[in-house]
């Protein structure tokens, strides 16, 4: 009899710790797969607008000169302006000179340039999608399985404190 509880032990004992070595058998065949890396770079270049400005500095001209009339006299002609968009213009005549007067505006021309301006920026984006663990939920079947195995293993090593206990009395 005490033959038979020992041939028990064993064969329990021997099905406890095999399991490890199965599972690890089974890694060995069918090892988990490795997770899959996915690198996306992108390129992004924006155009902008621009707009240039020139400075044109003020300049003046003046130019005297006479005028000969064949009839006895001075020959006089009041002031006359002339404006245009960067510069303007005066004339008279003075005791038959003539006076002329080139005024430059100061003034600043701009030109607007599309696209004259180019930002680049790269984002890097790396994506890991890993397949396992993949969290599923037990259903009741799997859920009571798992609480009878719990329960079974209870009862073997209660078994086990047993008959070691019956053993060493």
């Amino acid at each position: 009899m005490l033959k038979s509880k020992v041939q028990v032990v064993i064969l329990l004992l021997i099905l406890l710790l095999s399991s490890c070595v199965t599972q690890n058998k089974c890694l060995k065949k069918y090892p988990t797969p490795l997770p899959n890396t996915n690198i996306e770079v992108k390129e992004v270049i924006k155009y902008r607008d621009t707009t240039i400005y020139i400075q044109l500095p003020a300049d003046t001209v003046k130019i005297t000169d006479t005028i000969i009339i064949s009839t006895n006299g001075l020959v006089n002609y009041p002031l006359q302006r002339l404006d245009v968009d960067y510069a303007y213009s005066t004339f008279q005549i003075k005791n038959s000179k003539l006076e002329h007067n080139l005024f430059q505006k100061e003034s600043t021309i701009y030109q607007a340039i599309k696209k004259a301006i180019k930002e680049s920026s790269k984002t890097e984006t790396v994506t890991i999608k890993e397949p396992y663990p993949v969290p599923v939920e037990l259903s009741w079947w799997q859920q009571t399985l798992i609480k009878l195995g719990y329960l079974c293993i209870a009862i073997i090593f209660a078994g086990i404190g047993l008959i070691l206990f019956k053993f060493r009395l």
